[in-house]
C-alpha cells in the first residue's frame, strides 16, 4: 500500500473548523454542473409554458410584417433602416424576458450551491493547471473515468426517457396527416412541451443524486488525521493573534463574572483611584471575609461603579487595598496577617448600615 493510501485510510477525523474555511477561501465547494443545468432547464421549460404561446404569435406577426412590406429594392434607405429596427425591436422585446430567466436561473443554480462568496484564491491564475500532463493524469485517473462513465449513464437514461416518450406518440403521430397546418402545429408544440418537462424531470433527479455524490466526495476528502489535527492545534496555539484573541475573551469573561459578583459585595476597598477590592462575609458561612472581585485600572473604575450604584461602601485604605489586589487571587479569604485591618473595616460597616454583613 502506497503512502498516499495510507494517508487517506488514517484519515478518519472529522474537519476542524479552520481546514473548511481555508477550503472555502480556496473555492474549493461540493458542486455539480448537472444541477446548474437542470436549474436552468426547469426554469426554461417552465419559462416557455407560461409566454411561449404569446411568443410564438409575437414571432409570426413580426414574420408576417416582414413579408408584406413592399420590395426590399424600391425601399428608400431611411425606410429600410426604419423597418429594420422595427423588427429588431420587437424581436428583442420578445425574447428578452427568456433571456433574463436564463441568467436568473444560472446565477441562482450556483447560489444554490456555493452561496454568494468571492474567491479571490480561485481566480488568480494557476499555471499548473495549463500542463498537458497534468490534465491528461486527470483525464485518466479514476475520478476522471468515473466522470465519463456518469455522463455515458446520464445520456442513456436522458435518450431512453426521450425514446420512451416519442414512442408513446407514434400512434398519435400516424395521423397527423389528417389534421390541418394550426392543428399540427398546436399537437407539435404541446408535445414538445411535454417532453422538455420530463426530460427536465430526469435531469434535475440524475443532478441531485449527482449533487450528493460530490458532497459525500469532498467531506470525505476534507476529513484529517489525527496528526493533521495536532499539527493544526500546534500552530493555532503558536498564532500570537489567536493567542491574544483567547487572552481577550478570557479576560472579558472573567470581567463580567467579576461585574456580576461585585454586586453583592459588602464593601469595596480602594486605592483610591488605581485599585478597588470588593469583600464579602457571612459570619455563618465564612471564617475570614473572601475577594470578590478586584480590578485595577479601567476595571477598578467600573467596580467602584457598581459599588455606587449597589449602595455598597467604598473605603479608601491604600497599602491594604495594594496588598489585598497583589497577594490575594478572587475567591480566596483575606490571609491571617491582614485580618486586623480588615475586621476594623468590616466593623465600620456594621455600624455604618446597623446590620449584620450580608
Amino acid at each position: 500500500m502506497s503512502a498516499g493510501d495510507t494517508d487517506r485510510d488514517d484519515k478518519t477525523e472529522d474537519p476542524s473548523d479552520r481546514r473548511r474555511e481555508e477550503t472555502r477561501e480556496q473555492g474549493n465547494i461540493p458542486r455539480s454542473a448537472d444541477l446548474n443545468a437542470a436549474f436552468l432547464a426547469v426554469a426554461i421549460t417552465g419559462a416557455f409554458y407560461f409566454v411561449g404561446s404569446d411568443l410564438s404569435k409575437s414571432l409570426a406577426q413580426m414574420l408576417r410584417m416582414a413579408l408584406s412590406q413592399e420590395p426590399w429594392d424600391i425601399l428608400h434607405q431611411d425606410m429600410l433602416f426604419t423597418h429594420i429596427l422595427t423588427l429588431s425591436g420587437g424581436v428583442v422585446t420578445s425574447v428578452l424576458p427568456l433571456f433574463a430567466v436564463m441568467v436568473f436561473s444560472a446565477l441562482a443554480g450556483g447560489a444554490m450551491q456555493a452561496g454568494f462568496h468571492i474567491t479571490p484564491t480561485a481566480i488568480q491564475p494557476n499555471w499548473a493547471r495549463l500542463n498537458p500532463l497534468s490534465g491528461i493524469g486527470r483525464i485518466f485517473s479514476l475520478q476522471g473515468t468515473m466522470r465519463v462513465v456518469g455522463s455515458i449513464l446520464k445520456l442513456l437514461i436522458l435518450g431512453t426517457v426521450a425514446y420512451s416518450f416519442l414512442g408513446s406518440l407514434w400512434p398519435q403521430a400516424m395521423r397527423t396527416s389528417q389534421l390541418e397546418v394550426s392543428a399540427l402545429a398546436s399537437l407539435t408544440g404541446e408535445s414538445l412541451m411535454a417532453l422538455s418537462f420530463q426530460m427536465a424531470l430526469a435531469l434535475t433527479i440524475l443532478a441531485g443524486l449527482d449533487y450528493g455524490y460530490q458532497y459525500w466526495q469532498f467531506e470525505k476528502n476534507l476529513k484529517m488525521t489525527k496528526q493533521e489535527i495536532r499539527d493544526e492545534m500546534k500552530m493555532m496555539e503558536g498564532d500570537p493573534h489567536i493567542r491574544q484573541r483567547r487572552k481577550e475573551a478570557h479576560k472579558k469573561l472573567v470581567d463580567s463574572r467579576q461585574m456580576a459578583a461585585a454586586k453583592t459585595a459588602d464593601v469595596m476597598i480602594t486605592n483610591p483611584t488605581e485599585i478597588a477590592v470588593a469583600l464579602k462575609y457571612d459570619p455563618a458561612k465564612m471564617d475570614a471575609p473572601i475577594i470578590v472581585a478586584k480590578g485595577v485600572g479601567l476595571l477598578a473604575g467600573r467596580l467602584r461603579q457598581i459599588a455606587a450604584q449597589n449602595g455598597i461602601p467604598i473605603v479608601e485604605k491604600k497599602p491594604l487595598a495594594r496588598a489585598l489586589y497583589y497577594d490575594v487571587k478572587v475567591g480566596h479569604p483575606v490571609p491571617i496577617e491582614l485580618y486586623a485591618a480588615v475586621a476594623e473595616i468590616m466593623a465600620y460597616v456594621i455600624r455604618l448600615k446597623g446590620k449584620q454583613p450580608r
